[in-house]
């Protein structure tokens, strides 16, 4: 979970992966759409967005 990139990391670029595709600039699909369920609703919102960003400064964790 958190992982949009496929890179094994959780970093910025998954939250910047995850506001193109809330934007409509570049859409997420399959595995990649699935990592950015992190909130486990059935789409990517802000609230996934802050879930990772907060996972990326250290105030929250992410569970499967």
């Amino acid at each position: 979970l958190g992982d949009t990139t496929g890179d094994g990391l959780i970093n910025i670029l998954d939250v910047t992966a995850m506001l193109n595709h809330l934007n409509g600039d570049k859409e997420l699909q399959g595995v990649y759409e699935q990592a950015g369920l992190v909130v486990n609703d059935t789409e990517i919102d802000i609230f996934d967005i802050l879930a990772v960003y907060d996972y990326i400064n250290g105030t929250a964790t992410i569970n499967k």
